[in-house]
């Protein structure tokens, strides 16, 4: 094990060394900070149909006849870019993601035909997140512009479950997950510089679980 890290520092010091060779020792690293609004949406019907795989496998059943509903979070996060060529640089960091499942039964269908909407009794899914990520991008600069393609890795989520039922009161519950979610990541920024700093607007897309993706717009801010 202790051969295996050794040769891979080794590796990852004797590229950096190759590739800082052609390049300007002040402008190799770049820090950057983003923040943006994130909306959630999905690429099929927001309505889960009831089926019969696994009758006996009750998770799984779970949102049978449920409507997950669209919701909005919040993302904010520091990255470091690696120049390796002139328009091309790697970056990493750390994200922090605040975002919201939300999945509600029809009550007026409970109602009317006193049928529980969920094998639970539960007419109401409502969790909470705060979630930790590591972004793993490939960026390339066109004059202003900056597109990156990637992957966000999310590997801590703090969870606040609540669930509602029909007659009884709400329960709330928390959890802590690991290595939940690997997610896609398409970016562009257009950076407009001001002294040492390059400032401007971002577009981004994500692609979730449950056929689902998040839509962000926000500020970010790269100094040199």
């Amino acid at each position: 094990m202790k051969k295996i890290l050794c040769l891979t520092c080794f590796i990852l010091l004797l590229y950096s060394s190759v590739f800082s060779q052609n390049l300007e020792p002040q402008r190799n690293f770049q820090i950057s900070l983003k923040s943006c609004l994130q909306y959630k949406t999905f690429f099929t019907s927001e309505y889960i149909e009831s089926t019969n795989d696994n009758p006996s496998d009750i998770i799984a059943h779970q949102y049978d006849r449920f409507t997950k509903k669209p919701t909005f979070g919040f993302q904010t996060g520091v990255q470091i870019n690696r120049k390796i060529f002139k328009n091309l640089s790697i970056g990493s960091g750390l994200l922090v993601s605040i975002r919201r499942d939300l999945y509600e039964g029809d009550i007026d269908s409970v109602l009317r035909y006193h049928t529980p909407t969920s094998i639970h009794d539960i007419i109401k899914y409502d969790y909470d997140f705060c979630t930790l990520g590591l972004p793993l991008l490939v960026i390339y600069k066109i004059q202003r512009f900056e597109l990156s393609v990637g992957v966000n890795i999310e590997f801590v989520s703090f969870k606040k479950a609540r669930f509602t039922y029909l007659s009884a009161p709400d329960k709330i519950v928390y959890s802590t997950n690991y290595f939940t979610s690997f997610l896609p990541v398409f970016q562009i920024n257009y950076l407009i510089p001001i002294n040492k700093i390059s400032i401007g607007p971002l577009l981004e897309m994500e692609i979730g679980k449950d056929k689902s993706f998040y839509l962000s717009t926000g500020i970010v801010a790269k100094f040199n």
